[in-house]
């Protein structure tokens, strides 16, 4: 579901709506929207905004298609898929082979796409002395797709230095592996949590590094939420990359000390378009 952009003015009376499925958009997940854009620009109006939320519903709904789903030219279209059914994705993934050969089992093409990795890619990289432990590093940073880079608790799992473990990283995300989500640092935020948010490029790859061997566990399982932040939000950098559009400044997320959160934000031509 794409939240809501409201680009409120001095005088309250203009917004600008960017909404992709209309006859899915809840008053909660239109006033969770608002709140979070509220939020970000310090608005002390919010309160008067949350208790007339049937007339913003209805405002929204007249103003519906009036804008494109994100900002600039990045198509997008509603999406047939049932929970159940975007799960087999997430599980599945996105590599070619994967997507053109039903039948083959996400273990035997991830077990050989890891083993090449490590002897191919990574020693061209750098020389990594300990490879057990480098395996063990991608799982756990796998176990913490969707959640801000904590490296001196990944490097404690690993039970390697904290520098070691920073060098790793960095070669997950030159390697294209592993994509890092800056936090929003613009200049109205006074509190803000510094650290990146770790995202797979590649679900499938999430899911068996994690160990999860059947889609419908993963659904119903305590890290589904994450796991599918994880799909939707590594999903609209590919559609980035695909357009040939960098996402460097672009994409962010914001979080703030009192846990106030928005997963991720686009950053266009001044405006910020919370998703």
């Amino acid at each position: 579901m794409v939240l809501p952009h409201l680009d409120v003015q001095t005088a309250g009376q203009e917004m600008a709506v960017f909404l992709g499925q209309a006859d899915a958009v809840g008053p909660a997940d239109i006033l969770k929207g608002l709140v979070d854009q509220l939020l970000i620009s310090g608005d002390p109006r919010i309160d008067h905004f949350l208790s007339i939320k049937q007339i913003i519903v209805k405002i929204l709904q007249m103003l519906l298609a009036a804008v494109p789903f994100l900002p600039g030219r990045i198509p997008m279209a509603r999406s047939a898929d049932t929970i159940t059914g975007i799960f087999e994705k997430i599980y599945r993934g996105g590599m070619p082979p994967m997507i053109t050969d039903p039948d083959l089992l996400p273990e035997d093409y991830f077990g050989a796409y890891m083993q090449t990795y490590l002897e191919r890619d990574i020693r061209d990289l750098v020389a990594v002395k300990d490879e057990n432990k480098f395996l063990k590093f991608i799982s756990c940073a796998a176990a913490r797709s969707g959640q801000e880079v904590n490296l001196a608790d990944m490097a404690k799992d690993v039970e390697i230095d904290r520098k070691t473990a920073d060098g790793w990283l960095s070669i997950l995300v030159s390697s294209g592996i592993v994509y890092l989500l800056p936090p929003y640092s613009g200049n109205i935020i006074k509190r803000i949590v510094k650290r990146p948010k770790l995202y797979f490029m590649d679900t499938g790859l999430a899911c068996y590094l994690s160990l999860w061997n059947n889609p419908r566990a993963l659904e119903l399982s305590a890290v589904a939420s994450a796991m599918f932040e994880n799909y939707v939000v590594s999903e609209i950098i590919k559609s980035y990359a695909n357009q040939g559009i960098s996402t460097r400044s672009r994409l962010c997320y914001y979080r703030d000390n009192n846990g106030k959160e928005i997963d991720l934000m686009i950053l266009e031509n001044g405006k910020i378009y919370p998703q």
